[in-house]
């Protein structure tokens, strides 16, 4: 029953927060495959 309640106890601003944390790391996550591929691109 309590984890109903919490369940539906998300606020609006609890899921933009979520949201917004998510693509953060998602953007993260992208520009560290970009930098990857750049350094093995490079000839050494």
């Amino acid at each position: 029953m309590l984890n109903i309640k919490l369940a539906v106890g998300i606020t609006r601003k609890e899921k933009d927060a979520v949201i917004l944390i998510s693509e953060k790391v998602y953007l993260e996550y992208k520009n560290m495959i970009f930098e990857l591929n750049k350094l093995k691109n490079k000839n050494f």
